[in-house]
């Protein structure tokens, strides 16, 4: 879902990805890859990290993530926005 939506930012705007280390490194090596009912297709490059404080301040954040990953995913934000307790 991340992925999709992500990559249906209006032009101009830039997207980043967030994601654990073995994901990112596919992102980096082969690109987004997005399977669609819409039709698939391949973000490349991307734009990935797994510290948000690289990438400064953000307007929108899109959590996309699998029910197992949310807690995981919130405090990976939260540290990565200096936020966690």
């Amino acid at each position: 879902m991340g992925g999709y939506y992500g990559d249906c930012l209006p032009a101009g705007m830039c997207g980043y990805f967030f994601g654990a280390a073995a994901h990112l490194e596919a992102i980096h090596r082969n690109g987004l890859q997005v399977k669609s009912v819409h039709g698939d297709f391949i973000v490349s490059p991307a734009q990935a990290t797994d510290d948000l404080a690289q990438i400064g301040p953000v307007d929108l954040i899109l959590f996309c993530v699998k029910t197992y990953d949310t807690e995981r995913a919130t405090q990976a934000i939260k540290r990565s926005l200096g936020i966690a307790r």
